[in-house]
């Protein structure tokens, strides 16, 4: 992982566990069960660095965090699918990692060129 995504990752752990004392009161969805909040949070924070370790190929990286989250959920399914694909050979996983770079690009919103001409747009990866 890079350093900088480790940091950020780093520091959404940090900002949960101060967090934690507020989560029981300020939490809407989990009002009352600090628990069930402090959970919601990790399981997403875990499963969101596992996925993007995942597609940057780092497959035994996703499966530590993978565990980490399926730890907290241990029936998700979509968790449950990416630890299982961790252990697939790279080799597979690259045209899925193309597939996947071509439909997040179709998505794109076109963009105005600045500078261009009135009513040019391009379209930019996203």
């Amino acid at each position: 992982m890079s350093s900088a995504i480790e940091r950020t990752f780093h520091g959404q752990e940090l900002t949960i566990e101060k967090a934690t004392p507020l989560c029981a009161h300020a939490c809407s969805r989990h009002l009352g069960d600090r628990q069930a909040c402090v959970d919601a949070r990790r399981f997403r924070l875990y499963s969101e660095c596992a996925r993007d370790r995942f597609w940057r190929g780092d497959f035994p990286g996703s499966r530590q965090m993978l565990r980490r989250a399926m730890t907290i959920a241990p029936v998700d399914r979509k968790a449950r699918a990416y630890y299982v694909a961790s252990f697939i050979s790279p080799h597979w996983v690259r045209p899925l990692r193309r597939l996947r770079a071509a439909l997040r690009a179709r998505k794109s919103p076109p963009r105005h060129v600045p500078g261009g001409k009135r009513g040019t747009i391009t379209m930019h990866g996203g």
